[in-house]
């Protein structure tokens, strides 16, 4: 069981707000939103918050909040691959000139080298590389 006092749900994609339905959801005495409507974490000060989803919505949140020294978590159903916004400039450029192959791999070494082995920390991580998983989705290039 998880306690917090806030409940941001960063579900779907491209601002539609979405909140799935939750056991128990109706038990949580909390504020729930959707990232759709997060302006700034300064709201949130001092308190605990969960972040439900790992898009780019999310992980933008995730990042902001502890600028407003909040203690925040994040859920995540499936396994994510963790990239900073550079390590994405960076395969964007490389993969104008080189496979998506070879890119996946480059990058994948990159975070594994500045965060470690993230499965150690419960986070793990797909099988194929990121631009593989966003493109094989459906993502624009």
């Amino acid at each position: 069981m998880y306690a917090s006092d806030f409940l941001i749900l960063a579900t779907r994609e491209n601002n539609k707000g979405y909140i799935p339905k939750m056991i128990g959801i109706e038990n949580f005495n909390g504020e729930i939103i959707h990232s759709s409507d997060y302006r700034s974490g300064e709201k949130y000060k001092d308190k605990k918050v969960l972040v439900f989803g790992s898009g780019n919505s999310g992980m933008e949140i995730t990042f902001d909040l502890p600028n407003y020294e909040r203690h925040t978590s994040i859920v995540f159903r499936s396994p994510i691959h963790v990239l900073t916004r550079e390590m994405v400039y960076t395969a964007m450029l490389l993969l104008k000139y080189l496979p998506i192959s070879f890119v996946d791999i480059v990058i994948a070494k990159y975070a594994k080298f500045k965060f470690g082995n993230l499965a150690e920390l419960g986070i793990p991580q797909p099988e194929e590389g990121p631009f593989f998983v966003e493109i094989s989705k459906g993502k624009p290039q």
